[in-house]
């Protein structure tokens, strides 16, 4: 399973599953769950990669640990993806045009 964050494509989790036995005919057991937190980087070739940033190996006993950190990642990527927009909404386009008039001179 892999996600990536609203509104920034340059940033994604992702949960693999680890299963113990691949014999054929025999079903893999789930030991674990690999989760990584990973951001697109470029390569100094211009390609892009990417870069694994942080992750954890959780148990399945432990699997209120894994919902803890997927949540903890959403309302962070949310938080950046809100923050984002809000520079957007107030960033200057141009500033290009005629200087203001400087003080104490008439029009």
């Amino acid at each position: 399973m892999c996600s990536t964050a609203a509104r920034n494509p340059g940033r994604r989790f992702a949960i693999e599953e680890v299963t113990t036995t691949k014999v054929p005919g025999q079903v893999p057991v789930l030991s674990s769950w690999l989760w990584r937190e990973e951001t697109l980087s470029t390569r100094e070739d211009g390609s892009p990669y990417w870069h694994e940033n942080s992750s954890w190996e959780v148990k399945p006993e432990n699997v209120e640990e894994l919902l803890g950190l997927v949540r903890h990642w959403a309302q962070a990527a949310h938080l950046v993806a809100r923050r984002d927009a809000l520079r957007e909404a107030f960033a200057v386009v141009d500033r290009s045009g005629p200087e203001p008039p400087q003080p104490g001179r008439g029009l």
